[in-house]
């Protein structure tokens, strides 16, 4: 049986096997993305006309496509409602994982950096205090120490006049101890002009006030009444070995003895520990060469 025999036969299948291409065509572009049934699709090419099944299709796949476009855009909604209701407990849930950590590894102390110089300096100056006396005093305050009035008169046989020496109402003071003061205390006085350097350590360099005087160790310090604030006394005794009228490059120079005695009582000033005098030494050249610390002696300070 040919075509040219059954003409309406050969146009019913014709028109069968075009609605089963149109709906195969169909099925491919609108099934997978999952907004259109298998069914719905054959139902709208079968009640279509066959010139309009194309066009119906073509509806179809606009109205798929908006419909999708709804749905991400209430999920996109959702998505960032849901981010700023949960944005508060995972915020607070790192924090605290954080601070768990933390607490585990222990926390991290960053020492600042410290110039050696500097911090020996700074320790030289806590240890450090001025005597001013008289030219013919040097020498015996230089070997002796500067001597309080019970061990002049043990050690010399005799009293030595130091800042006491102007006499009226100063002239009693040096019974008390030893008359030390800062540096801007023996700038600003003029009573003697030749400059002792005593080095005292931290444990003799705690201040009292005068009114306790009765109560003041006697190795301690107490501000003198009559220089409130400035002008200190000890009533112990301060030997030699800590006492000195030369020049420090001086004692640098001639690794003078002294140094020894000067540098342990320096290195009771320091924070933390102190270095070995070898380096202490070393960190006094340095701040002497760039004029942090003074090198002169007797009547400059």
């Amino acid at each position: 049986m040919n075509r040219q025999s059954h003409p309406s036969s050969y146009l019913t299948n014709y028109r069968a096997s075009a609605s089963q291409l149109v709906q195969r065509q169909a099925t491919k572009i609108l099934i997978p993305n999952g907004s259109i049934t298998q069914r719905k699709i054959a139902d709208t090419i079968r009640n279509s006309s066959q010139i309009g099944k194309a066009t119906a299709i073509q509806r179809m796949a606009r109205q798929a496509v908006g419909g999708l476009r709804q749905v991400a855009q209430r999920n996109k909604h959702k998505k960032r409602f849901l981010n700023v209701i949960t944005l508060g407990i995972r915020k607070a849930y790192v924090n605290n994982k954080r601070a768990n950590r933390a607490a585990q590894n222990g926390p991290v102390h960053i020492q600042p950096l410290i110039d050696p110089v500097e911090e020996f300096a700074t320790a030289y100056e806590k240890s450090r205090y001025y005597h001013k006396t008289h030219a013919d005093n040097l020498n015996s305050i230089d070997q002796t120490g500067l001597l309080n009035y019970t061990d002049r008169q043990k050690i010399l046989g005799h009293d030595v006049g130091g800042m006491s020496m102007l006499g009226g109402e100063f002239a009693g003071d040096e019974k008390k101890g030893v008359f030390l003061g800062p540096k801007k205390f023996m700038v600003e006085n003029k009573m003697t002009n030749h400059v002792i350097r005593a080095f005292l350590p931290a444990d003799r360099t705690k201040t009292h006030m005068w009114f306790n005087e009765d109560q003041v160790p006697s190795h301690e310090l107490m501000y003198d009444e009559k220089f409130r604030g400035g002008a200190v006394i000890t009533k112990d005794s301060i030997f030699g070995p800590n006492v000195s009228a030369s020049a420090m490059g001086e004692l640098l120079e001639n690794d003078d003895p002294k140094l020894q005695s000067i540098l342990a009582a320096v290195a009771t000033h320091y924070e933390g520990n102190a270095p070995d005098v070898p380096t202490m030494k070393n960190h006094l050249r340095s701040a002497i060469h760039a004029r942090r610390l003074s090198n002169a002696a007797f009547d400059n300070v």
